[in-house]
């Protein structure tokens, strides 16, 4: 009798589904990190896709160039450029953990370069011509854990005027890239990169 009940819990102990495991589907944080290097950040046979360049009436009204370097979850995006228009200038960057951001959080929107950078989701009935755009995303609940910092420089104005910095923490960035159909492969990365950190959705 206690041969027969040994062997009939054998028997549901091999029917039971073996417990999932938590991992995402697809490439390796390291192919899709690689990926995104390769792609974005200029390398010696391509100009990369981190730029942000407008014109406004045909001439250049901004442009500024974005990077980023990332050591395992930890990425870094920095960059430099200015309003060419109003002759400024400056650099900034921040710093974030991919599992502290939500994956539900990242979004894509789409701007005109030629509009000076309007936005095509909110001037819909312009009929610009979108081309580039821009990557959003926030940390989990909107806790502020990204390292944020700039540095803004004012050719024009003299003494404390001519230049200012911040430094601080927020729960959102941005990224600009400079082609529209990349910037969805990118957003797609992104978010499986983060899905392999460990983030995960806000509570509410």
């Amino acid at each position: 009798m206690l041969e027969r009940c040994a062997i009939g819990t054998a028997l549901v102990v091999l029917m039971l589904p073996a417990p999932l495991t938590a991992h995402a589907e697809g490439p390796s944080l390291a192919e899709t990190l690689a990926w995104m290097d390769n792609t974005f950040n200029p390398h010696e046979h391509s100009s990369g896709h981190g730029r942000w360049e407008t014109f406004s009436v045909g001439k250049p009204f901004q442009r500024r160039t974005i990077r980023f370097s990332y050591d395992g979850c930890t990425l870094t995006f920095s960059t430099n450029g200015g309003v060419l228009v109003q002759n400024y200038q400056d650099t900034s960057s921040f710093t974030a953990n991919l599992g502290d951001v939500d994956p539900n959080s990242i979004h894509t929107k789409a701007y005109s370069s030629q509009v000076a950078g309007m936005s095509c989701e909110a001037w819909p009935s312009l009929d610009m011509d979108c081309d580039i755009a821009e990557m959003t995303f926030e940390t989990r609940n909107q806790v502020p854990l990204i390292d944020s910092r700039s540095h803004f420089v004012y050719a024009e104005l003299k003494g404390k005027d001519h230049d200012s910095y911040y430094e601080g923490k927020t729960f959102e960035e941005g990224i600009g890239i400079d082609d529209l159909k990349y910037a969805a492969r990118f957003e797609k990365a992104f978010r499986h990169a983060v899905t392999l950190c460990g983030g995960r959705p806000s509570a509410f």
